[in-house]
């Protein structure tokens, strides 16, 4: 059997096997609650769990009442938090249902960057690929490795469907660059067409920056702000290129942190012209909070006045541990 046919019928398998049809009676799951087996331990039992805001209507819709809809968008920007297995399982929703419509949707994924783009593409023309040998193939290193869990069914499954793997992110090096040198180390095109050589409006830029100090936790890289706002705005940029670029025919999916996946600043901010042609939607995965009960509750997060998202699909969350704990943690830890 060729390999071109190969690999769609053992996705086909998958995707039966997932989704099952009439073979037997299935509990029914409610619209406002689909049924999902949650892995996140904490906040299970929270109202907002499971549910799906639609920021336009302000109100709630059901799972296949938004799968419905991303099936006609070509481009789909997902926010994720990175630890959350969740977020990865809704993500692997979204993708088989997309691949149910017959697209052959490009994945793009944060967690690869420049670098990984070659054996990504290796890996994609082999006959047998098995994503548990992938980290080693990229040559990552343990602690990249350590959040490899979460992507690595989807990524097995969109390498059993043949469908496109792409390298979303700069690479270290690249950021490292941009930060100490600024736009002289850029392509002039890139510049002018995201116009990284002029600051976002000043209530924007002032959250940036503020963004920028708080997810760094006061650590010595935090001291140029205006060096590490600078990078965020090429990694959105660079990835707003690839995103376009990635795509075969069947539009992209793109799997990054909900920073990069803002309206307002973010890779939809960026492609204002396909957003406003209705091309592009951006859907965020909110690991819920005790004392936010309310999906407006969850603005306070991003610093607006409203969700910067078109849509927000609630979560359980991993853990109550503070981020600037676990960062300080890793950052004093030897490195391997």
């Amino acid at each position: 059997m060729s390999r071109t046919i190969q690999r769609p019928l053992t996705a086909l398998l998958i995707l039966y096997a997932s989704f099952p049809l009439c073979a037997s009676p299935q509990p029914q799951a409610s619209a406002s609650r689909p049924a999902i087996e949650w892995q996140s331990p904490i906040g299970r039992e929270h109202p907002l769990t499971g549910r799906i805001w639609e920021v336009a209507t302000q109100g709630f819709i059901d799972e296949q009442r938004l799968l419905n809809t991303l099936a006609t968008i070509p481009y789909v920007i997902t926010g994720e938090s990175h630890n959350n297995p969740d977020h990865h399982q809704l993500q692997l929703r979204i993708l088989k249902a997309l691949f149910a419509q017959g697209r052959r949707v490009s994945v793009g994924l944060e967690i690869f960057t420049s670098d990984d783009q070659p054996a990504l593409e290796r890996f994609s023309r082999s006959l047998h690929q098995n994503a548990e040998q992938l980290p080693e193939a990229l040559n990552w290193s343990q602690r990249r490795r350590q959040q490899w869990g979460g992507y690595q069914r989807l990524i097995q499954f969109a390498a059993d469907a043949g469908l496109p793997l792409a390298a979303m992110d700069l690479s270290r090096r690249e950021a490292a660059s941009v930060r100490l040198y600024g736009l002289e180390v850029l392509p002039e095109e890139l510049v002018k067409r995201f116009r990284l050589d002029s600051p976002l409006p000043p209530k924007r830029q002032e959250t940036l920056l503020r963004d920028m100090s708080k997810a760094h936790c006061g650590l010595p890289v935090s001291g140029n702000l205006e060096g590490m706002a600078l990078a965020q705005r090429t990694r959105d940029a660079t990835m707003s290129e690839r995103l376009q670029r990635a795509d075969v025919g069947g539009g992209t999916l793109l799997l990054v942190g909900y920073g990069h996946a803002r309206s307002d600043r973010g890779v939809p901010y960026l492609l204002d012209d396909i957003t406003r042609e209705g091309k592009l939607v951006s859907l965020l995965f909110a690991s819920v909070k005790p004392s936010l009960t309310q999906p407006t509750d969850y603005r306070r997060w991003f610093g607006g006045e409203t969700l910067p998202f078109d849509y927000v699909w609630f979560t359980p969350r991993v853990d109550d541990e503070d981020p600037c704990e676990r960062l300080l943690r890793l950052y004093r830890k030897p490195k391997e």
